[in-house]
């Protein structure tokens, strides 16, 4: 009820979720480090028709950098983008990625099950919801002034 009103009220509320480790977030800006020092013409490869699904450069924001992995929950989606931009593989990046996209689902389905509770929607319907879900993982860099 709490999630629902700061929802309501703010348009937000902060989520503490204890299932990632120390040791995991270190990783996962690792493995981010390694993805944002690859050449620009490898990031460019990482392309997708929707808008904001693949590389990402604005040119009013030339600090500003972002790449996508579209249905990041599906481990296949994971490997096809690591192959893309790494072709000949690169495990541990495709391991966190996924890792981290169902982390993030998970607590997304924990927090619409709270607010279709909270509204007195049965499970019938947040389980259409849940099913038609698909998630997008976007990796952004945000680079330092030189000044």
């Amino acid at each position: 009820m709490k999630s629902r009103l700061a929802l309501e009220e703010y348009g937000c509320f902060v989520a503490s979720y204890h299932k990632l480790s120390s040791e995991f977030r270190e990783n996962v800006f690792d493995v981010l480090k390694e993805l944002f020092q690859l050449p620009e013409e490898t990031k460019m490869k990482n392309v997708n028709p929707n808008p904001g699904h693949g590389c990402l450069k604005l040119p009013n924001l030339p600090r500003y950098e972002g790449l996508a992995i579209e249905f990041a929950t599906n481990k296949e989606a994971c490997k096809n983008f690591t192959n893309v931009l790494w072709p000949k593989g690169n495990d541990r990046f495709c391991e966190i990625a996924h890792t981290v996209a169902n982390m993030i689902a998970e607590l997304q389905q924990l927090v619409m099950r709270m607010l279709f509770e909270s509204y007195g929607i049965d499970e019938m319907h947040h389980e259409s919801q849940r099913r038609s879900t698909t998630y997008l993982l976007r990796f952004l860099n945000y680079r330092k002034c030189m000044s």
